[in-house]
């Protein structure tokens, strides 16, 4: 009995095994390319979802721009009973090349305008972005938006 159940199921091992050797395709498709993208104006919206995406990282307006950086007027207050210059430096006027928060804040914003600058350059010269498209308000609006997120 015991052999018999060992002997089913590596039968039913060997038989997924070798049908699914031709299923799975290993090499990552190419359609994602900025040839495809912007070319119609759907994608173009997905790609700038994506500009829009990195202004809500933790590092940019998401939380630390505005929870640890700007906190230096009359009406913000942090407790932190933490008093090392790498935690709240900003808080303190005290920035330094040892914070941590400064630097991945700087790094952050300058990869949402590389991210910005990107969509931009690749709009402006898609087939699609002429006056004759139908789309071209849409387009010209999106351009736009992607140059506010970059001036932000």
């Amino acid at each position: 009995m015991k052999i018999r159940n060992i002997l089913i199921g590596g039968v039913g091992v060997m038989a997924l095994t070798t049908a699914c050797s031709d299923y799975l395709e290993v090499d990552a498709p190419s359609k994602y390319t900025n040839e495809f993208i912007y070319t119609s104006a759907s994608e173009a919206s997905t790609a700038l979802n994506g500009v829009y995406a990195n202004t809500l990282k933790d590092q940019t307006f998401g939380r630390y721009l505005y929870d640890d950086l700007l906190l230096n007027s009359d009406v913000d207050f942090k407790a932190n009973s933490n008093e090392t210059s790498q935690i709240n430096s900003p808080v303190r006027f005290d920035c330094t090349s040892a914070s941590g928060t400064v630097e991945s804040v700087w790094n952050a914003l300058y990869a949402g305008v590389e991210s910005a600058n990107e969509f931009i350059y690749n709009m402006e010269n898609s087939p699609i972005y002429n006056e004759e498209n139908t789309d071209y308000a849409d387009l010209t609006q999106m351009v736009g938006e992607a140059k506010v997120m970059r001036a932000m």
